[in-house]
């Protein structure tokens, strides 16, 4: 399998970006917990802390996204990928407080898990990151999900 980088190495985990990918790569070969989407799916992203997003590769559920990050006990996901240097932390922490996660900080941004959009997400609405542009904000129940990538989130700030 080949390693993905996204603009370089993040400047928050200088250093832990190869342990991060070779834990990926280590899921991939023994564990089979991630699932690829089909070619053309397109992927949502789940922004969470480090550790959460860890865990939920290592179950293949989104069972641990913090209750926080969630609305009404459902799990949001958005279109903005996390390698969008256009877009910041705080911005993304709007994007979950506007679904209703009224406790989203920037800091609760620091991780992603990127899934495939397909059933049981459900729309809740678009919301605008940029003039003339529209993405979509989905829900879900937690449970089992395809954890197609999990990685630091490198938004610009």
């Amino acid at each position: 399998m080949s390693s993905v980088f996204w603009g370089g190495e993040c400047p928050l985990y200088r250093g832990r970006t190869l342990e991060l990918v070779d834990h990926i790569e280590n899921a991939f070969s023994t564990n089979a917990l991630i699932q690829l989407a089909p070619p053309g799916t397109r992927l949502l992203y789940v922004y969470m802390p480090a550790e959460a997003a860890r865990q939920c590769l290592e179950t293949g559920r989104l069972d641990h996204v913090p209750l926080h990050l969630r609305y009404c006990g459902r799990i949001v996901a958005i279109e903005v990928p996390p390698y969008d240097t256009n877009c910041s932390r705080q911005r993304v922490a709007g994007f979950y407080r506007q679904a209703g996660c009224s406790n989203a900080e920037a800091a609760d941004m620091e991780f992603f898990v990127a899934t495939p959009s397909i059933p049981p997400w459900a729309t809740m609405g678009q919301l605008s990151p940029y003039q003339h542009q529209l993405n979509t904000r989905y829900c879900r129940a937690a449970g089992p999900c395809n954890v197609v990538l999990i990685g630091p989130a490198l938004f610009c700030g």
